[in-house]
């Protein structure tokens, strides 16, 4: 029952995201939604905190939803990516602590127990099997929702 509220507490609150993940998902966003842009448009529009309320908005903004979701590594379905999902990468610091800092993976596809996605800033696909995934993701899945007309 524990697990549960602080799994609902997690899906709730906004995360800090990298200043530089936060513009590429924007970027992978106007893609999706055939938007051109001109470099790095947005650099003016949004002011930090970059989070995943921020993103959230923007895509609003851009006549798109997200939507935040716990999902587990295995329970990617094709039928919602591409998908944007968080991820707990470890990193080291100057004085030799680990440090995790929350990144960006674009999923683009989930079959046959196997992920295909893109980590953020990176020029390159990896596909993985989605127990190897699950050791980096943190089972906090945006959801691109087309807006319907209203």
């Amino acid at each position: 029952m524990t697990f549960l509220r602080l799994q609902k507490r997690m899906i709730g609150e906004s995360e800090t995201l990298v200043k530089e993940d936060f513009f590429w998902a924007l970027n992978i966003l106007c893609e999706i939604k055939k938007i051109t842009t001109q470099g790095n448009i947005f650099n003016n529009e949004f002011k930090p905190p970059y989070t995943t309320d921020l993103l959230i908005l923007a895509a609003k903004l851009m006549g798109m939803r997200l939507l935040k979701v716990y999902r587990p590594s295995c329970r990617i379905s094709a039928k919602t990516l591409p998908s944007l999902a968080l991820s707990n990468i470890q990193s080291s610091n100057k004085q030799s602590e680990s440090e995790h800092q929350l990144r960006i993976d674009l999923i683009v596809d989930s079959r046959a127990g196997k992920i295909t996605y893109m980590p953020a800033n990176e020029n390159r696909i990896i596909t993985v099997r989605c127990d190897d995934y699950a050791k980096r993701y943190t089972e906090n899945l945006l959801l691109i929702v087309e807006r319907s007309c209203e």
